[in-house]
This record gives structure tokens, sequence and C-alpha cells, in this order.
């Protein structure tokens, strides 16, 4: 599985304006284009899930997901923010790498295995943290 497959191309941000984890949150899923009230669903349960613990990963990348009806199939939207978001990553560091990945409910294999092709994309483009080669690492 490589994520370059699951991207729309427009679903790609690499100036991201948000400046607060939630704010981010909603402006990915913006990505994804989806109607208002899938939107504001998505944003709750990934709001949600971040209750949970952190999907700030380390290395200035975070990956937040969740199931959920409001999309039919696997979806993937990336945000870059040069700044950094204080994340609650559990390195402590800010994030600038984001990756979305929203999946149906009924999809658990293929979004975990997505979750883990974007750590192991990230841990690849790791070099020196900031996240450089991430398009090479996830295939594009």
């Amino acid at each position: 599985m490589r994520l370059r497959e699951f991207f729309a191309e427009d679903a790609i941000n690499l100036q991201l304006q948000s400046t607060t984890k939630d704010d981010v949150l909603k402006e990915l899923v913006g990505l994804l284009q989806l109607d208002d009230k899938a939107e504001q669903t998505l944003v709750k349960m990934l709001k949600r899930r971040e209750t949970l613990g952190s999907t700030g990963i380390g290395q200035n990348i975070a990956i937040p997901h969740c199931r959920a009806l409001a999309v039919n199939r696997l979806r993937v939207a990336f945000g870059r923010k040069l700044d950094g978001i204080d994340f609650n990553a559990i390195d402590g560091k800010p994030v600038h790498y984001f990756f979305l990945i929203v999946a149906p409910p009924l999809d658990r294999p293929r979004k975990d295995r997505a979750v883990r092709e974007g750590a192991r994309c990230a841990g690849e483009a790791g070099g020196g943290g900031h996240g450089e080669g991430l398009f090479e690492a996830l295939g594009g």
C-alpha cells in the first residue's frame, strides 16, 4: 500500500493557515471536500480520537485518523505548517507535517495499514526530524 494512491491532488495543502490543533483538524478535513455535515462529523470524531492520545508521532509529524460513515472509501489528506503547531506530540515538539486518514467503519484493516504506512514514510523521511523527503517516501 502506498499512501500516495489515496491522495486527490487537491487534498494536499503545503501552506496550512491554522494555528491550533482543532483548526488544523478542520482545515485538513476541508481538503476532502465533503458536505458540511460530513465535515462536522469527521472533525468531531477526530477530536474524540485525540482525547485517547495524541496522534503526533514525533519527528514533527502527526497522523490524525478515524473511521466514520462520513466517507465511503479510504481518504487521505496532507498538510504542512512551516511554523509548526503544538499537537501534544509524543516528543513534545511542534508538528509541521500532517497526514489525515479517514475510512468507513468497516474498513479498519485498510485504515490501520494506512496509518502504519504513514508512520513508515515519516520514519524514512525523517531527515533531521523535519520531514525532508516525505513525498519521495510516499512514492510520489
